[in-house]
């Protein structure tokens, strides 16, 4: 064993720090779908009679209004009581079942600076996403980067907690044998990162939309690989 190596754990967020969807269009096909999978399941509130337009209209807002609130339009859905247990597994079949994944491109940039945080620690990386861990899969895929990580922790896995939920944080401590004192905690949300904090996870990177990045605990190892990290995932959303 390589003594010089951290002993750390890393849990990377998905969209906007790993995978720059909204530079491919996968964010916009997602939205799309979303919209649709809104109207399908008739949980709007639109007016009688209301023309088509309206109602893509009001699923739009809707799906937006809850992605603002819980960071994720599926919690959202799940959180708002509308969607039982058969309305999860069809979101996940009609929504992400019909991505093409394939707008999403191999990054080397992105490549080099996860080979450069898995070389430097005596630990394991995962992937925590407010998506469903068979989307998560996808991306990472066809970004050629699946193999750095050891397990993913999608929607799915957490249920009934979600991020930013502090029993989201302790699950994974437990199943994964993670020491939250030892952990890395890598999102771009900030009610994320406060619920890593109260599950004792000292150590978090918040990615901004600039590309800029606040380490919660200085280290110059640490610094140099978020901004890696950072720069190689050109970010779009706050």
């Amino acid at each position: 064993m390589n003594n010089s190596k951290a002993k750390q754990n890393w849990i990377f967020d998905l969209d906007d720090v790993l995978a720059s969807t909204q530079n491919s269009g996968l964010a916009d096909q997602t939205k799309s779908a979303i919209t649709q999978f809104i109207i399908d399941e008739g949980v709007l509130d639109s007016e009688a009679g209301a023309d088509e337009n309206r109602i893509k209209v009001d699923a739009y807002n809707l799906m937006m209004d809850l992605y603002k609130e819980y960071g994720s339009t599926y919690v959202g859905l799940v959180r708002k009581n509308m969607l039982d247990d058969a309305g999860k597994k069809r979101f996940e079949e009609n929504v992400y079942g019909k991505l093409d994944f394939t707008v999403l491109e191999k990054d080397d940039k992105l490549k080099a600076a996860l080979s450069q945080v898995s070389e430097g620690i005596d630990g394991k990386m995962v992937v925590l996403t407010s998506s469903h861990s068979s989307y998560a899969k996808q991306v990472l895929k066809h970004l050629e980067i699946d193999g750095y990580f050891s397990n993913i922790w999608g929607v799915g896995e957490t249920d009934p907690a979600f991020k930013p939920e502090k029993e989201v944080f302790d699950m994974i401590m437990c199943v994964e044998s993670f020491n939250p004192k030892t952990t890395v905690f890598c999102d771009d949300n900030n009610k994320h990162i406060a619920g890593a904090k109260q599950a004792g996870i000292e150590t978090t990177a918040k990615i901004n939309s600039d590309g800029s990045v606040e380490v919660s605990i200085v280290s110059p190892n640490l610094v140099s690989a978020f901004q890696a990290i950072s720069s190689a995932t050109p970010l779009r959303m706050g």
